[in-house]
């Protein structure tokens, strides 16, 4: 009789120790499926980042692409381009404009859903004595806006850049450069 009770308690005790795996398991499987969830999310950010990189990359003839960034999966991604200067000051002005054209152009033309889009210019600055990279041009643009661009818009919005984005600026001393 005691050697059946013995024997019950043990089988009572496997079975809460296999309980207990059990949960441990489900709980590291848990872990485990978040996890790779956190990491087809970092897949797929990176995929796109790549898609708008290299249809910047293609579409932008005056300035060099730096960068570009889609840190979140809520479609913002920022654009960072180095200016490139021209033979006079409103060539070069007029190079920066025609850069944040083409590189709208190209994200909307990488199929990524872009919520929101900023779009800044460095370009080296001096001041008689200290050279510096500064931001020249930085504009922000909505989705609606992106999506109703066309290919034509890469040669008329660079002219219009300022009633077009939701956010412009220009820097002060490249604005009295401007023609427009």
């Amino acid at each position: 009789m005691i050697t059946k009770i013995k024997k019950k308690l043990r089988i009572i005790k496997i079975k809460k120790n296999n309980r207990k795996k059990s949960d441990k398991d489900d709980e590291k499987s848990k872990a485990d499926s978040e996890e790779q969830k956190q990491h087809d999310k970092f897949d797929q950010l990176e995929a796109e980042r790549e898609k708008i990189t290299k249809e910047v990359k293609h579409e932008i003839m005056r300035g060099d692409l730096k960068s570009v960034r889609n840190e979140n999966d809520e479609g913002n991604v920022v654009i960072v381009i180095d200016g490139a200067e021209g033979i006079t000051d409103k060539e070069t002005v007029k190079g920066f404009r025609e850069a944040t054209s083409q590189a709208v152009y190209g994200a909307k033309k990488s199929g990524v859903d872009i919520n929101n889009l900023d779009i800044n210019i460095f370009y080296t600055m001096t001041d008689g004595i200290n050279k510096d990279d500064e931001k020249v041009l930085s504009t922000s643009w909505d989705k609606e806006t992106i999506e109703s661009m066309n290919e034509d818009a890469i040669f008329t919005l660079a002219d219009t850049l300022e009633n077009h984005a939701e956010d412009f600026y220009m820097h002060p001393g490249i604005a009295k450069h401007d023609e427009n």
